[in-house]
């Protein structure tokens, strides 16, 4: 999900910084630049937009908290990763101190979201429904194909959730 956002925006000549959550990773192309979670500069006030795609995974529970959101000054932030790794009151003490100047929200670190969260009533904060991907027929006699040869043939499968990374 997150190269296809990148590549998107790349080819419409936006600068894109990716920032993964494991130490270990490949610099990408299609990225201007890219930084280890641990290796994030104190500051990015030139990051206009935040756009969170990370899985729910024990490292990533709460990553996404005030030293994270002290990085940026205005920014925009959407999620669409998984709730549990944004912690909220912290998203909140963002909002109201403008290092987030507005947030698009997709997912919840509870949910259903509570009637009674403050996230239904802050002016600078849109709720978008969950709503998961068309399901494509094609797409799934492929990843279908795909996993049956990779058991067949006792190989590693792309299909699979891998356990240890709990995505």
């Amino acid at each position: 999900m997150a190269q296809g956002i990148a590549q998107l925006l790349g080819a419409i000549g936006i600068s894109v910084v990716g920032v993964k959550h494991i130490r270990a990773y490949e610099p990408s192309p299609i990225l201007n630049r890219c930084y280890s979670f641990d290796a994030l500069p104190s500051a990015l006030p030139d990051v206009s937009c935040i756009i969170n795609t990370l899985p729910h995974h024990k490292a990533t529970q709460g990553l996404l908290d005030t030293a994270f959101f002290a990085r940026f000054a205005q920014a925009l932030f959407i999620n669409i990763g998984r709730g549990q790794s944004v912690n909220t009151e912290d998203l909140k003490l963002a909002l109201d101190t403008d290092r987030i100047r507005y947030c698009v929200l997709d997912v919840f670190d509870e949910e259903p979201l509570p009637a009674a969260s403050w996230l239904w009533h802050h002016p600078r904060v849109f709720i978008s429904p969950h709503q998961a991907a068309i399901t494509d027929i094609d797409d799934i006699a492929t990843s279908f194909v795909t996993a049956l040869q990779a058991i067949s043939q006792k190989a590693p499968n792309t299909c699979f959730v891998d356990r240890d990374k709990s995505y």
